[in-house]
């Protein structure tokens, strides 16, 4: 056995020792789950549900008890054999309908610290004011969704919709001005620095770019013209139970510039493909690399299987990886969190049926947003989707969008300088705002404009992604050869080195 095995060993028993002794938070859960004996507050999606016509106390769109045992016993166990034997609603090798990779979560990690190492607190409760608010914007989110983000400033519905929000500001975790307002520009972004700064859209989701010799010019396939899916019972239920109706064809590519061209994004990008392109984007304008990288100073040599393009590349996808274990572990094996269109259907059952008043919070059903659209829909008090089948098939909390955003944003400021403007784009706003910008558009297409996920969903998968990033970035920069320190801003404001010296 040569030197080099031995040292690679050796480094890998280091690593994998100092990393076993970060402790595990403990984890657990909103109460949901315990609370509600018809888990109405926990996911379920995907399994068999009463059907239409069923009588109290067994509602329609509610889960079968024998159903969720069967997830419940997978979910205990780990066993291969129980997650075949889950009581699905739509069950059969060519179903879509199917449960969207549950095992993922049980997957070992051997880049930086296991999923189980990470945290992310619970979720609010069904029944508290923070759900309840969350849920109004969503309904908010879904009557602005067409409105081009330019036109925020003098739009009604956004002004009505940040009027709505000001009310519960004590319990709406958006930004907000010092005196405690929100107010149309602010709407719907990200808390996170440099976020209120510009344009609503990161202008890494416009600026040109190269991918080798490919052009890369930013625009999107989207929706002509948008419409919104699932505002009937029967509707629901059925997606509930496994059904995928057919998603309709893309209309003409454009330049994205409102919640419908980032929610069509969304539905079919590769999870990581906006922050590889953001980095194209980057490269291609010129804009200088993190001061800590050890080539900069080099009169001989410049990076490339290590701290190059190579190496960027390679880790945005890495990151991605791992971001999702650990997403997929709090997923499925801690929180369950149901999705925004099942908090829906709880606010269709109060206002329609002897449903019980106080979950969600009854300051849902009496929201100038939920009115707006019972009013659009046919008097349906239900969450209206941008795609036919609603969310996939995971629960809600944490979102993979936002942990890969979360992850992949850290490495592209490892490797490119976080407190410039980027070369050719709008002066005074930084990379790292951009890059904070562009991780919540990409989530909060897929969520808030979309329906489908929590704000904070997005909010604390991006933390997540940062941590997971980071933690890979300690063990890897220990196999390399270069002496280097490189130092970025964190998502609260914080440096944060990296160093292998």
């Amino acid at each position: 056995m040569n030197d080099r095995i031995l040292e690679g060993r050796a480094l890998r028993e280091r690593l994998a020792e100092r990393d076993s002794h970060v402790a595990a938070r403990n984890q657990g859960d909103n109460g949901d789950e315990s609370r509600y004996a018809d888990k109405r507050g926990t996911y379920t999606k995907g399994l068999q549900h009463f059907p239409v016509g069923s009588v109290p106390p067994s509602y329609p769109g509610l889960v079968q008890p024998a159903s969720y045992k069967s997830f419940k016993d997978a979910l205990l166990s780990g066993s291969p054999s129980d997650f075949e034997r889950i009581l699905v609603g739509s069950p059969g090798p060519g179903s879509k309908g199917r449960l969207n990779g549950p095992q993922g979560g049980l997957a070992l990690c051997l880049n930086g610290l296991d999923s189980s190492q990470f945290y992310t607190p619970p979720a609010p409760p069904l029944a508290s004011l923070d759900y309840a608010v969350e849920l109004i914007e969503l309904y908010w989110a879904s009557l602005a969704w067409t409105v081009p983000f330019a036109n925020y400033p003098a739009d009604a519905t956004v002004a009505a919709a940040a009027a709505e929000l000001t009310t519960h500001a004590a319990n709406y975790y958006g930004p907000k001005t010092p005196a405690g307002k929100v107010t149309p520009t602010l709407l719907f972004r990200g808390p996170f620095p440099g976020e209120a700064n510009g344009p609503y859209l990161s202008q890494l989701l416009s600026l040109p770019a190269t991918f080798g010799a490919l052009t890369i010019d930013q625009k999107y396939a989207t929706l002509q013209p948008p419409k919104q899916y699932m505002t009937t019972p029967a509707a629901y239920i059925a997606v509930q139970n496994g059904g995928v109706p057919a998603y309709p064809p893309p209309g003409p590519a454009q330049a994205i510039q409102d919640g419908a061209g980032l929610a069509a994004y969304t539905h079919d990008d590769v999870l990581y493909q906006a922050y590889l392109i953001a980095s194209q984007v980057l490269a291609t304008a010129g804009h200088p690399a993190n001061p800590g990288l050890p080539y900069l100073s080099s009169n001989s040599q410049k990076g490339f299987a290590t701290l190059g393009g190579p190496d960027l590349a390679a880790l945005i996808g890495l990151v991605a990886s791992e971001s999702l274990k650990a997403v997929w572990w709090q997923k499925w094996f801690v929180h369950l969190r149901h999705r925004p269109e099942e908090g829906g259907y709880l606010v269709h059952l109060q206002k329609t049926a002897a449903f019980d008043p106080a979950t969600p919070n009854p300051i849902v059903g009496t929201s100038v947003a939920v009115a707006k659209s019972a009013a659009a829909n046919g008097g349906s008090f239900l969450l209206p989707q941008a795609f036919p089948e609603g969310s996939p098939t995971h629960a809600a909390y944490p979102t993979g969008h936002g942990a890969v955003g979360g992850a992949c944003i850290t490495i592209l400021k490892f490797f490119w300088d976080g407190n410039v403007p980027i070369p050719g784009g709008l002066p005074g706003l930084t990379l790292d705002g951009e890059l904070h910008k562009l991780a919540s558009n990409i989530s909060f297409g897929h969520g808030i404009f979309a329906g489908i996920h929590w704000r904070s969903d997005t909010v604390e998968s991006i933390k997540l992604g940062e941590e997971v990033a980071l933690s890979v970035l300690e063990d890897r920069v220990q196999s390399y050869n270069e002496p280097f320190s490189v130092t970025i801003t964190r998502l609260d404001g914080t440096p944060y080195t990296i160093s292998n010296r």
